[in-house]
């Protein structure tokens, strides 16, 4: 039997070697498409709707993209496989939707935090933040014993970097086992709640910019810039995500040495998760039954017999328990170690509309808008998008 997988141009070795793994095993063959990476979701979504569907299909793993392929009746419900119950939290935020698990994620996860300079924090007698209060002590104490120093360094001329300290990192703490969102669905709390989460950490944030704890540039400044400046000691800290900073620090052999990361958010130290397209498989609906059931077959292999060899050869933190977490080294080792301290997905992943918080950020950057305001536009976005999602 062939079963056809649509998958991510940027899927990695340590992938086709569990493609090769499930075909050895299985004795079916994969049939693998790479759909372009520039238009995927847009490709996937049109295919589906013209009734085009793949045995398997690699694809993001939030509400907003699953919502876009009618889950209910495009998507085979993977609730009771047996990997819900190794996959934790994460089984009610990769690929959920409507109290359903669609998909898993293999890992590893994006994780969200701060990145910081030892040295520079060590020279002002500072510790690393945990919280979004240590961060207003650490951008008062750099500015008097380091004014050369950036306490925070913003790019936001990349355009998505500054949602990640205005709008993400504050709020991880209270969206543990899906709390927050939860309470955005059944109404109980919104957005624009003057004390929600959202809005407390983006005031913080517009009291960062309002105490000159960005770097000068901040809002025409590109991630590289932010990585050199981390490391020649010119800043202190960046809000970033691994898969993002961490190829750019690793150009310093000495990186390692030089840089730490660490959870924060309001109350702690919360590394905030997501997971990767990476890993990330669904099993359509195809209305063949017998590769319908292959398909199962397939997630129960990657997640089963295959899931160790997979992580060793990803060199990943796995997402699932009971397999054996390969030995991290470099700044992959101080991610791995902040997310023992404390993770929890963010809950960008399950919020509708949360696209609508990157240019949001920009403008709270830029002082052109004010936390509040940002929290009644996201709220208006949000509501019209879970009453679109409920019909």
């Amino acid at each position: 039997m062939t079963l056809t997988v649509w998958r991510s141009p940027l899927d990695t070795p340590a992938i086709n070697n569990l493609y090769k793994a499930y075909e050895k095993a299985s004795g079916n063959k994969l049939n693998l498409v790479s759909l372009p990476s520039d238009a995927y979701e847009v490709t996937v979504k049109t295919k589906f709707v013209t009734g085009s569907k793949p045995d398997i299909l690699n694809f993001a793993a939030g509400v907003d993209q699953i919502s876009q392929l009618n889950p209910a009746k495009n998507l085979i419900d993977l609730s009771d496989l047996d990997f819900i119950k190794r996959e934790g939290s994460l089984a009610k935020s990769a690929g959920y939707f409507n109290g359903h698990t669609y998909a898993v994620a293999l890992g590893p996860v994006a994780s969200y935090g701060i990145f910081y300079n030892k040295q520079v924090f060590a020279n002002a007698g500072l510790e690393p933040p945990k919280t979004f209060d240590d961060l207003k002590t650490v951008c008062s104490t750099l500015k008097s014993k380091a004014p050369a120093v950036a306490p925070i360094f913003e790019a936001g001329g990349e355009g998505w970097p500054p949602q990640i300290l205005a709008g993400m990192l504050y709020v991880t703490d209270a969206n543990k086992d899906g709390a927050y969102v939860a309470s955005l669905m059944d109404g109980s709390a919104k957005l624009s709640d003057a004390n929600s989460p959202l809005v407390k950490g983006l005031a913080d944030y517009a009291e960062f910019r309002t105490s000159h704890c960005f770097n000068s540039d901040a809002t025409t400044a590109k991630l590289g810039d932010s990585a050199k400046a981390l490391l020649a000691g010119k800043a202190a800290m960046v809000a970033q995500v691994d898969s993002a900073m961490t190829p750019l620090l690793a150009d310093d052999p000495a990186a390692a040495r030089k840089i730490g990361f660490v959870g924060v958010s309001a109350s702690g130290p919360v590394v905030a998760t997501t997971p990767n397209i990476t890993g990330t498989y669904y099993a359509p609906k195809t209305g063949d039954a017998i590769k319908e059931r292959a398909a199962v077959d397939f997630i129960n292999f990657i997640t089963g017999k295959g899931y160790q060899q997979y992580i060793n050869d990803a060199n990943a933190v796995p997402t699932l328990s009971g397999v054996d977490a390969p030995k991290q080294v470099g700044l992959n080792a101080a991610v791995a170690t902040a997310l023992q301290s404390g993770s929890a997905p963010t809950y960008l992943t399950n919020l509708p509309a949360s696209t609508a918080l990157g240019p949001l950020a920009l403008q709270v950057l830029a002082g052109q808008i004010s936390p509040q305001d940002v929290g009644v536009k996201m709220n208006v976005s949000f509501e019209a998008a879970k009453q679109k999602l409920a019909k």
